[in-house]
C-alpha cells in the first residue's frame, strides 16, 4: 500500500481541471482525495476500484444497511465496484459544499431501495433505523412507527403508503434538518487520513 501513499499524483491536469468542474471540489482537495481513494483500492484487486468491503471503511459508515444502500449508488454501473469518478462524483453530492437539491435527490435515492422512484413505509422505516444506528440513536419500536406514520399523514400521498419525489421535496422544505445526517466534511475525513498515515500530497 505504500505507492498509494507516497509519490505524485497520477492524475493528469486535465483529468483534475475535469473533475474540479464537475464537482464542489478544489485541485488540492481532488489530489488529496485520489490518494486516499488509492490506499483503500489497493486493500482489494483491481487496485483502481474500491470494493464493497473497503467501501465501508472510506465512507465511515457504522451501519451495513446504510452503508448498502449508499455503495449502490456510487456504484452507478453496477459492476460491483467504485471508481474514482463515481467516488469523486458522489463525495461532491454529500459534501457540506453540496447544494440542498443535490442532497434532497441524494437522500431519495437511499430511501428508494427498489428503484421504483417512490418511498413506501417498508423503505421509510428501514433506513429510518438504519440512520439511528449510525448516529447511536435510541428510539423504540413503536416511537420509529409513530415517526413513520406522522410522515406519511405530513406527505399526504397521491399513492397511499408510497410518497414521490415531489411529496418528499415538500416534507423536507418543512423539515430541511432532516438532511444533515446526509452531509460529510471532507476536509476532516483528508486530515484525518494525513494524520492516520503520515503523508502528504505532492502535486503533480
Amino acid at each position: 500500500m505504500g505507492n498509494a501513499e507516497s509519490g505524485p499524483c497520477a492524475l493528469s491536469s486535465s483529468e483534475i481541471e475535469g473533475f474540479v468542474g464537475n464537482t464542489h471540489f478544489t485541485a488540492s482537495e481532488i489530489r488529496a482525495l485520489w490518494f486516499h481513494f488509492r490506499s483503500l483500492a489497493s486493500n482489494s484487486p483491481p487496485d483502481d476500484l474500491i470494493d464493497r468491503s473497503n467501501f465501508q471503511e472510506a465512507m465511515r459508515f457504522r451501519d451495513s444497511l446504510l452503508c448498502d444502500r449508499i455503495f449502490s449508488i456510487f456504484d452507478s454501473n453496477r459492476d460491483g465496484n467504485v471508481s474514482f469518478e463515481e467516488f469523486i462524483k458522489c463525495l461532491s453530492a454529500l459534501s457540506t459544499k453540496a447544494t440542498q437539491e443535490e442532497k434532497l435527490k441524494f437522500s431519495f435515492l437511499i430511501y428508494d431501495a427498489d428503484g421504483d422512484n417512490l418511498i413506501s413505509v417498508t423503505e421509510l422505516t428501514n433506513m429510518l433505523l438504519s440512520t439511528l444506528v449510525e448516529h447511536n440513536l435510541v428510539v423504540s419500536g413503536a416511537e420509529v412507527d409513530e415517526i413513520v406514520e406522522a410522515t406519511f399523514k405530513e406527505a399526504d400521498p397521491a399513492i397511499a403508503g408510497m410518497i414521490n419525489f415531489t411529496e418528499f421535496q415538500n416534507i423536507v422544505a418543512k423539515t430541511p434538518y432532516g438532511l444533515g445526517h446526509l452531509t460529510l466534511n471532507i476536509s476532516s475525513i483528508i486530515e484525518d487520513y494525513k494524520t492516520e498515515k503520515g503523508v502528504s500530497f505532492t502535486p503533480r
